[in-house]
């Protein structure tokens, strides 16, 4: 963090798995997707390419449809990746769009594996729409956003998302089901809970926010 505390964050799932079931864990928030720490073999590339129009979550994109055309994908959990958060970054500082929800939908349904995709269970793709909304706003609180643009992704949340999704969602991953509720039922209280949460886990400096 900013203070030089440094938190291991070890993936939720672990060990050896299918690549239908990396897929689920990835679309069902329990791998970190980023593209560093991690190891591809090259042939995987020539089933797809980095999808060059996304400005927002491309890494989970790769990660989903890599895994897809993957026989078998190893989770280890020891660290092997620094990685420095920064307020600055591009992570923190976009302003939210609803390009960046559906984009990584159509993305990830268009680029998995045939074989794989009509697999994929219907609890993951619940869990991704809901975790796409509930970062994008988080992002968006972060930033300091102009409100319409974070408004614009609540809307999403408390009106294409059902409590079924919700509920389904939070089975998969509390923490994002849970999210996603808040918004969709006080989304004043989620925002301020948020950036209490930024501020303690991240070591973030509370005048960003508050501005």
């Amino acid at each position: 963090t900013p203070t030089g505390r440094r938190s291991p964050r070890p993936d939720a799932a672990q060990g050896l798995l299918t690549g239908l079931q990396a897929v689920d864990a990835a679309l069902q928030g329990k791998l970190w997707n980023f593209l560093h720490a991690k190891v591809y073999r090259r042939s995987l590339f020539q089933n797809f390419s980095f999808p060059q129009d996304l400005v927002r979550y491309e890494d989970l994109v790769v990660n989903s449809i890599a895994y897809s055309y993957s026989r078998k994908v190893r989770i280890v959990s020891q660290p092997v990746y620094i990685y420095h958060v920064q307020a600055q970054s591009l992570t923190w500082s976009q302003e939210p769009s609803m390009q960046f929800v559906q984009g990584t939908l159509e993305h990830i349904r268009a680029g998995l594996n045939p074989e794989v995709a009509s697999q994929v269970k219907q609890r993951s793709w619940n869990t991704l729409r809901t975790f796409l909304g509930v970062l994008t706003i988080s992002g968006g609180l972060f930033a300091g956003s102009p409100k319409p643009s974070v408004d614009r992704i609540v809307r999403y949340v408390r009106e294409e998302l059902s409590f079924r999704v919700l509920v389904d969602a939070a089975v998969a991953a509390p923490h994002i089901g849970l999210s996603g509720m808040l918004i969709k039922v006080v989304p004043g209280l989620y925002a301020r809970l948020y950036r209490w949460h930024v501020r303690r886990t991240f070591d973030m400096g509370a005048e960003k926010h508050e501005s």
